[in-house]
């Protein structure tokens, strides 16, 4: 898989797979919503061990929701005091912001907020950066991608894929997806490619249906390079892994 493919691979994660004219529409009817639903990756899906406070909890959807209604710098000003007092899903959002120059979402559907600003990776690094020194795993992820892409920060593939590796224990899609590819793309150790393949391809969130056929050619690729044994053995770890539970960090919280 060369290197231009790997990139691609990347940046396919972040584009959305339907056409923008259906996207617009369905963006109109969820702003619609009296309550839109408010979705945190590890907190919403996930039984956590230190539940995350009521009050954070609260700021933290208020925030989200003035992100999906357009309103950045109301977004931005919540999440910020939040992130200082830091709170690591805040800091997560925060460099999401930075990364997308104040204006992720919206700019897919055409959209162009007045507060919109150029993005600063420089800044999303920074913040990632304290978001995954939590251990949060999406910022994992984004701190490993960053350090791979040299954005925003000096290129450093082997820590970007151990961040990536870390995202990974704890269960992140994207973290196994991209350790897989990782491990492919540059590590070349057959063993441990084949092993966070086969768990990336058993990830029971998979949103991106069109990597099962790219995921499938690996897998195959690799087995043909393994023995019956060692393909036993790996399926067998692969069997019993289980991801960590990610905890909550009350005790960095600032009042």
């Amino acid at each position: 898989m060369s290197r231009m493919f790997f990139s691609f691979i990347l940046l396919g994660m972040l584009l959305p797979s339907l056409a923008y004219s259906q996207i617009n529409e369905s963006y109109k009817s969820f702003l619609q919503q009296k309550e839109i639903p408010i979705f945190i990756p590890f907190v919403t899906d996930r039984q956590m061990i230190n539940p995350l406070p009521s009050a954070v909890q609260q700021q933290l959807e208020t925030a989200l929701r003035a992100k999906e209604r357009g309103n950045w710098e109301q977004s931005f000003q919540i999440l910020k005091k939040l992130a200082d007092r830091g709170d690591p899903i805040s800091q997560y959002y925060v460099a999401m912001h930075y990364a997308g120059g104040m204006n992720v979402a919206p700019v897919i559907m055409n959209y162009r907020d007045t507060t919109s600003k150029a993005p600063d990776d420089k800044q999303a690094f920074e913040w990632f950066s304290k978001s995954a020194a939590s251990s949060y795993p999406p910022a994992l992820v984004e701190k490993g991608r960053m350090l791979i892409m040299g954005s925003g920060t000096p290129k450093d593939r082997d820590q970007g894929i151990k961040s990536m590796i870390a995202a990974a224990t704890y269960g992140s899609e994207e973290g196994l997806l991209f350790t897989c590819l990782a491990n492919e793309q540059y590590l070349k150790d057959v063993h441990n490619t084949y092993y966070w393949c086969l768990l990336s391809s058993r990830h029971p969130d998979r949103q991106q249906p069109d990597f099962d056929t790219m995921m499938a050619m690996i897998i195959r690729d690799l087995e043909a390079k393994l023995t019956t044994g060692e393909i036993q053995s790996i399926t067998e770890k692969a069997n019993s892994w289980k991801p960590k539970v990610w905890e909550y960090p009350t005790n960095l919280l600032k009042e």
